[in-house]
């Protein structure tokens, strides 16, 4: 017996060897001689190795296996629960993970490695702050522990969007280990989140150097050519990652968006269909598939991809409804409907678009929306009672619910479903700022600046970009932008600099008093703006507006003229840069329409 234990030693200590290594195959081959018929010492630790073979292996059900006849003979091991945890999460069991953890915590509570493994569940499940607060606490444990702080950065990078504080943490990683490969490439991806892209560059260089053939920099390294528009090289150092890496299912879809800026819409679909293949719980993509049909103009399709949107859980993306109620499906007979608006005002200003056509449902309908929209909405369909989507009454009763985005899938499957005219919004003083105006010239209202706050610098125009226009004669510029921050784009500031002639209307809350910007809106012959609220709004008034768009990012793709009109608002017409950040283009098409609107003015 002693001499079969030895044996088995030997044979464990081989095998951890070649699994340390790398050489899995060697390591299972070796596994096969130790005898397991006879007792030993090393029998928990077999099971064990054999657990982490097979979960590397990705069989999580033969590890899971492995690792109970491990806990069986060794009750008492903290990394035993720890391993069957981490398999657990990976069958999807959550709660049962977390429960694993806990009991490893309480055999080992000095166990950094388990704090951080609980958190990286937590990261999955997107409970960030729980996920931060053991991260932090398993630092505490082990200073040098070079895999918290990377996690720790990725926490601050993706879900808080503090990329500063994320360099911090993903440095420490690097500090700690230099040769941190997955820290290194997300330090540089923080670097062009920051617009470091020179710093972010050499990094990358720096990691291929050390590992030439590292999927994960050549993804980074495209991210940072899509970010400064060169689009070939993106798509080049995209397919390189994939070629390393066949199952980088971020790769397929970063190169999705790659094609996508490139209006190469069918290749872009298809990278992002080999992403689902790799990933089909992959949310993203699955969302991402339904902007690329609504730009080729398939409703259907583009609809039922829709939908998961609410499957993404990040606060870019709306939550959906959490009710004991059903969802409508626009055909059931129900007596009251509970419609609810999410995303933005423009969005829900959009939407609105479709709200006329439940009159024929003969329902008792609620809409809850931005507040400030209420009094519009009222106006405009007196038949529904509408509410403040963020302070609804605790009594709302109601037999089924859907919301506003889903709503207009259903009411406009297809573009042959959307009506020429379908324009609602109304002023309700309309004169009220009549005197204001030069009865003598053609009054155009102007807007730069959208609140996006993930593509507002590339949706965002200067007031000094609408200097082509400014001069023409006969116009008089209203301006319509809430919230001016900057001393160049300051309207008063820049008319006594430059010489045309404008209306800026004092003491005006244009972002929160909505009633009172219809009125002005109402009395301007034309309105061009940057792709904002502003733009909606004035849209579903019936005004014609200017919708200026950028090259690639930042072009929404409701904005998208199928044979020459926009489905949503037929008064809509769209001018969009011809290349990244020159605006050139479109205002020189603009300056040629407005001298002719100008010279009509008698």
């Amino acid at each position: 017996m002693k001499i079969s234990s030895n044996n088995n030693q030997n044979l464990l200590n081989s095998a951890y060897i070649f699994f340390n290594n790398g050489d899995i195959v060697n390591a299972e081959n070796t596994l096969k001689s130790y005898d397991i018929s006879h007792s030993s010492d090393f029998d928990a630790d077999f099971y064990n190795l054999k657990c982490i073979i097979f979960f590397r292996k990705k069989e999580f059900n033969k590890s899971l296996n492995f690792i109970d006849n491990a806990i069986k003979i060794n009750p008492n091991c903290a990394n035993f629960y720890i391993n069957k945890a981490n398999i657990l999460k990976e069958l999807g069991q959550f709660n049962d993970s977390l429960n694993y953890y806990d009991i490893g915590i309480n055999l080992d509570p000095n166990n950094s490695r388990i704090y951080f493994n609980k958190a990286l569940l937590f990261i999955e499940l997107n409970n960030y702050i729980e996920a931060k607060t053991l991260l932090e606490h398993s630092i505490s444990i082990e200073p040098n522990f070079s895999e918290a702080y990377n996690s720790l950065g990725y926490i601050y990078s993706t879900f808080l969007e503090k990329y500063n504080e994320s360099i911090y943490y993903f440095s420490e990683a690097i500090k700690i280990n230099p040769f941190y490969l997955d820290a290194n490439s997300n330090l540089a991806e923080a670097l062009r989140k920051v617009e470091k892209y020179e710093d972010a560059i050499k990094l990358c260089e720096s990691v291929l150097a050390i590992k030439i053939d590292y999927s994960k920099i050549y993804n980074v390294l495209a991210n940072i050519y899509v970010d400064l528009f060169i689009y070939d090289k993106a798509i080049f150092y995209y397919l390189k990652a994939i070629s390393l890496d066949k199952n980088f299912y971020e790769a397929h879809y970063n190169l999705s968006i790659a094609y996508k800026e490139c209006n190469l819409l069918v290749d872009s679909l298809a990278s992002l269909d080999n992403a689902i293949k790799i990933k089909p719980n992959y949310f993203l993509a699955l969302f991402s598939k339904s902007v690329l049909y609504f730009l080729l103009g398939d409703f259907i399709n583009a609809w039922n991809f829709f939908e998961y949107r609410f499957k993404i859980k990040t606060d870019k993306y709306p939550k959906y409804l959490l009710s004991s109620k059903p969802q409508w499906d626009g055909v059931k007979l129900i007596n009251c409907l509970y419609v609810w608006g999410e995303q933005g005002i423009g969005d829900q200003i959009m939407y609105g678009t479709v709200l006329k056509d439940l009159i024929f449902c003969n329902l008792k309908v609620f809409i809850s929306l931005d507040k400030r929209l209420i009094n519009i909405f009222s106006s405009a369909f007196p038949n529904y009672i509408f509410l403040d989507k963020n302070n609804l009454p605790s009594n709302l009763e109601f037999d089924a619910h859907i919301s506003l985005g889903t709503l207009a899938g259903i009411l406009r499957p297809n573009i042959k479903s959307f009506p020429l005219i379908n324009h609602y919004v109304k002023a309700s003083e309309p004169r009220k700022f009549y005197g204001f105006f030069n009865k003598y010239k053609f009054k155009c209202g102007i807007s730069w600046h959208s609140n996006n706050t993930h593509l507002k610098k590339y949706k965002n125009l200067n007031l000094k970009d609408f200097l082509p226009i400014l001069t023409i004669p006969n116009i008089q510029f209203i301006n319509l932008q809430h919230q001016i921050n900057d001393d160049f784009d300051d309207f008063d500031y820049f008319k006594k600099n430059i010489n045309f002639d404008s209306l800026n209307l004092e003491g005006i809350d244009l972002f929160n008093d909505l009633d009172c910007l219809v009125n002005i809106i109402h009395n301007c012959d034309l309105i061009i703006t940057a792709s904002n609220s502003l733009a909606h709004l004035a849209a579903a008034m019936g005004k014609k507006v200017f919708v200026i768009t950028s090259f690639s990012k930042g072009s929404f793709w409701y904005w998208r003229e199928f044979n020459g009109r926009n489905v949503w608002y037929s008064n809509v017409r769209v001018f969009s840069q011809s290349k990244p950040n020159d605006w050139t283009t479109p205002f020189t098409e603009i300056k040629s329409i407005l001298e002719i609107e100008a010279n009509q003015i008698k």
